[in-house]
């Protein structure tokens, strides 16, 4: 079953067991769990990647199904997975290797790795594995995981901008909920920004407020930015321009910077800025200098 929520359809199942449920319980009879949403995942054999849409978006090709959740095998990882499996120290080195639904993914093949058969390990063993590992690792080579990598953000872009403009658009419901006081542009992550957004707090007045914002750095850096850009720039495209501003050792997550964005834009909407006209033509906004 699916159910429609929002503009998606999310197939949801009971935790720990296949009975498929609709909303926030299970509708087994007597079981009432709450209910977790999961992605249905696939493999390009051609592309040698996963996929979350059926047909690849790179080749055309169909996949079949691989897993529910999913995550990258690093370098590192995969040369202590070939010790474990008893193979030459860069065996996975130009294989596509994930890890996902308790099992690990090579080359769209699945290969179980028994904990159990681990902890039965003796220390002398180990300890022979942790020095092979260790000079090992000072070899590792990034080139083919990056390739790979960089296929499967190619493949699954479409899928990835749909989740973030639909968590955008949630977020941006909310504000009609709250009063310009309770509205904060945000940083988190434990990363610093050394970016001012606002130079002072909002003391109840929405003049005092919106005038003080015509001269924030953000502000000031959004219109100089679009007026660079012939004054029009869609959200993904303003969202990169501000992850290259940001100055921060390490750079945030883009994901973040999305969010930093959207609050900025939800203010600009809120205190009814001007100089700038945001709309939505399809599905991403855009955002405009004002003639």
């Amino acid at each position: 079953l699916s159910n429609k929520m929002g503009n998606s359809l999310l197939a949801v199942r009971g935790i720990n067991h296949k009975y498929i449920v609709v909303g926030e319980k299970c509708i087994k009879k007597n079981c009432g769990c709450n209910t977790e949403m999961s992605s249905t995942i696939y493999w390009c054999e051609e592309c040698n990647i996963p996929i979350y849409e059926k047909v690849c978006s790179l080749c055309g090709h169909e996949g079949k199904y691989i897993a529910t959740d999913l995550r990258p095998v690093f370098p590192e990882e995969q040369i202590l997975l070939a010790f474990i499996f008893g193979k030459e120290p860069f065996y996975y080195k130009t294989k596509s290797v994930w890890y996902g639904s308790n099992a690990y993914i090579i080359n769209g093949k699945k290969v179980k790795l028994s904990v159990g058969k681990l902890n039965k390990w003796s220390l002398e063993k180990i300890k022979v594995v942790k020095e092979q590992y260790e000079e090992n690792i000072k070899k590792i080579s990034y080139e083919y995981f990056n390739k790979a990598v960089e296929r499967f953000v190619k493949a699954n872009n479409d899928r990835y901008n749909f989740i973030t403009e639909e968590a955008i658009r949630y977020v941006q419901g909310y504000r009609e909920r709250y009063a310009i006081e309770d509205m904060v542009v945000s940083f988190s992550g434990g990363k610093d920004m050394y970016i001012s957004f606002l130079d002072e707090q909002f003391n109840g007045n929405i003049d005092a407020f919106k005038a003080a914002f015509r001269w924030s750095n953000a502000y000031l850096w959004l219109l100089s930015t679009l007026e660079e850009n012939g004054g029009c720039l869609y959200f993904g495209a303003l969202t990169e321009k501000l992850h290259n501003a940001l100055v921060t050792d390490p750079k945030p997550y883009r994901k973040d910077v999305k969010i930093l964005l959207s609050n900025l834009l939800s203010i600009v909407e809120t205190v009814n800025m001007e100089e700038i006209k945001i709309d939505r033509p399809n599905f991403s906004q855009r955002i405009m200098l004002c003639k």
